[in-house]
């Protein structure tokens, strides 16, 4: 069997997350680790480079957003598995050791991912008994342990995502060419979920346009056509009748703007990003 170093390379996306660099890179010491910086405006990719330099750094002049991200280090990784993980885990190299012994010592089923317990509730595609493997139809984007070959043979994460849906699209793609998704109950490694970036206005609208422009487009490549017609009316016909009624400072009315913004772009045919691979920023 192969060394966790021979074995795994962990891979970690960044967008101003100095303050989660020294904890997630000094757990990982001794394991190839490729930092994926996504233009970050702190400190990060200056202290990689000096405190860091075994750390594999690819930095981005853009932000790509998660799945283009994860697609630059697939590239680049030669180990057969490929463990992507947020810096607002707490990881330890005990974790990723079971998931590696775990992996090479085989399924019943050919396999993407492994998914460890990161406190968030799995959905699961079989009955949870001691007696059968765990396998989910979806697993959350805050940590999944890559069988590289496979990963490859997807073709990696779909690149029209910016933020949200890309790693429901993946986990979709790899159900349906029979691929499991399997889940480590016990191995635990804990998310402390959204304290990856700091958060601003700007972090927020950018988060409420793309999440409802990669709903409609998720929904309109799986073909779920009642659920993308829903979306279109609720957005449509409704949102813009509640913004007369909404107070001009009030809590919602920013997110029903920007989620109105975002149907009718997507109706016009915009994406994420555009031809210079910049991601729209409302």
């Amino acid at each position: 069997m192969l060394s966790v170093n021979q074995a795994v390379t962990m891979v970690v996306i960044l967008h101003n997350s100095y303050p989660h660099l020294s904890k997630i890179f000094d757990a990982l010491a001794g394991i190839p680790v490729i930092a994926v910086d996504n233009a970050s405006t702190d400190q990060s990719v200056d202290v990689i480079r000096e405190s860091y330099p075994e750390v594999h750094l690819i930095s981005n002049r853009l932000n790509q957003g998660y799945g283009r991200a994860i697609n630059q280090a697939l590239a680049e990784t030669t180990t057969p598995y490929m463990m992507v993980i947020n810096p607002d885990l707490t990881i330890t190299q005990d974790a990723v050791q079971h998931l590696v012994n775990k992996a090479q010592q085989g399924f019943q089923n050919e396999w993407l991912l492994i998914a460890p317990n990161t406190g968030e509730t799995p959905k699961f595609l079989n009955t949870h008994r001691e007696d059968v493997e765990p396998r989910l139809s979806w697993a959350t984007g805050a940590a999944m342990f890559f069988q590289t070959r496979v990963l490859r043979e997807l073709e990696g994460f779909d690149e029209a995502f910016f933020l949200f849906f890309e790693e429901t699209d993946l986990c979709r793609r790899a159900v349906e060419q029979t691929f499991a998704i399997y889940y480590a109950e016990e191995v635990d490694i804990p998310h402390e979920a959204g304290q990856s970036a700091p958060v601003d206005d700007t972090i927020v609208r950018l988060k409420s346009w793309h999440y409802q422009w990669s709903r409609l487009y998720y929904l309109r490549k799986h073909r779920e056509l009642f659920p993308l017609f829903k979306q279109y009316m609720k957005v449509q016909a409704l949102y813009p009748i509640k913004l007369r009624w909404l107070k001009p400072k009030a809590k919602k009315r920013q997110d029903y703007e920007l989620r109105l913004s975002a149907t009718r772009a997507f109706l016009r045919g915009k994406g994420a990003f555009d031809g210079e691979g910049i991601p729209y920023r409302p």
